[in-house]
């Protein structure tokens, strides 16, 4: 086994070879082709970072659904309200077969408050007959009250002076219903 020896600066190093073969074991070749841990902990770190705020800049800008959290996108953060600023919250009002009217509620149906916005209401008001009358029929077997029309009543608020300031409601959307939401 050759051994190296000291070459001073500036000597030709041509001369010097050595044969890295017995020095090098199987335990020792493995962990050279293997980058150190503390590396590879900043390599994954840094990788979880940018891939994170990649996936938030696309919720930010509408590209991502609002459902994958934690991507969040929700009106309420994405613009600021000031004094006097209208806020409006919906309604749902169901006319019965017999000419009654009642407030229908997520609860009445079974679901969120959310996808009670952007099921039932967002179909009225976009005017989708099919898709409000699959919840007029899931009202109808819960309730017993089969419904023929339905509208969406928008009740804004203002905010001044620290208080909210409720104004006269309006109808924003009216829908009859196909028979298949009218139920039974």
């Amino acid at each position: 086994m050759a051994v190296p020896r000291f070459v001073p600066r500036g000597a030709a190093r041509a001369s010097l070879h050595v044969d890295p073969a017995p020095y090098i074991s199987a335990e020792s070749s493995s962990a050279a082709a293997c980058p150190r841990p503390g590396k590879l902990r900043s390599y994954a770190a840094s990788s979880f970072i940018v891939i994170t705020l990649g996936l938030q800049t696309l919720a930010v800008f509408g590209k991502l659904p609002q459902q994958l959290w934690p991507f969040l996108n929700y009106p309420m953060y994405r613009t600021a309200r000031g004094a006097g600023d209208e806020i409006l919250a919906y309604a749902v009002y169901g006319r019965s077969t017999s000419g009654e009217e009642y407030l229908l509620s997520a609860e009445d149906l079974g679901i969120s408050v959310f996808k009670f916005q952007r099921g039932l209401v967002r179909a009225i008001r976009d005017g989708r007959a099919e898709r409000a009358a699959v919840y007029a029929s899931i009202y109808a077997e819960r309730r017993g009250r089969p419904l023929e029309s339905l509208r969406v009543v928008a009740r804004p608020v203002v905010w001044n002076d620290g208080r909210a300031e409720p104004k006269p409601e309006r109808t924003v959307a009216t829908m009859t219903l196909p028979e298949a939401g009218k139920g039974q």
